[in-house]
């Protein structure tokens, strides 16, 4: 049996090197907001309380008071750094989700939990009809010593790493949620 319980920690993935937008995603702002704090708002109003935030540059966002986690494993991608907010937290589960997000909603994120507490798995992760929608979801603490080993052999996938162990998808129907930014013409799309 998976323990669930509470998630009531989060990690915002912020580790990418953002070369096709030329500036870190987490800090674009949006209708005059910077991303990050948009999303770090949706998850407090989503009743989850402590956020980390994966980054190998901590010092870029300072302004932000969120506790920053640094890779153990660097230059390894987003299992690095779910792998390393996992090994701070205290709570069974970490609700993880990438920078890049802007469409992404408060009710979105309740969905993800109430699926998760409602058919625990150690990875609940969402899709949409076209895609699968890796780096929005919860995780379970129990992985940790699978997700250690998988970094220690550069198996960096993080497809390949939730169908190796027990996951399921949370189907969403809007595509529009998951857009994610990773060019300025992605950027221009969302200017008023």
């Amino acid at each position: 049996m998976i323990d669930f319980y509470t998630t009531d920690e989060a990690v915002i993935l912020a580790g990418g090197k953002s070369r096709r937008l030329g500036s870190p995603k987490a800090l674009i702002e949006i209708h005059g907001r910077p991303l990050l704090s948009k999303i770090a708002a949706k998850l407090l109003a989503a009743g989850i309380p402590k956020i980390f935030l994966s980054t190998n540059e901590p010092e870029a966002y300072r302004e932000f008071e969120l506790e920053c986690v640094e890779d153990e494993f660097k230059g390894k991608g987003p299992l690095a750094g779910i792998h390393a907010a996992l090994k701070r937290t205290e709570s069974y589960t970490l609700f993880f989700i990438s920078c890049d997000l802007p469409n992404i909603t408060i009710d979105a994120i309740e969905i993800m939990l109430k699926a998760a507490d409602s058919e625990p798995k150690k990875v609940v992760y969402a899709s949409t009809p076209k895609k699968s929608h890796h780096l929005f979801g919860i995780i379970n603490r129990s992985v940790l010593t699978e997700l250690t080993e998988a970094l220690e052999n550069d198996k960096l996938s993080v497809q390949d790493f939730f169908e190796s162990t027990a996951s399921r998808a949370v189907r969403f129907d809007d595509e529009d949620l998951f857009l994610n930014i990773n060019t300025r013409e992605d950027l221009e799309k969302l200017q008023p």
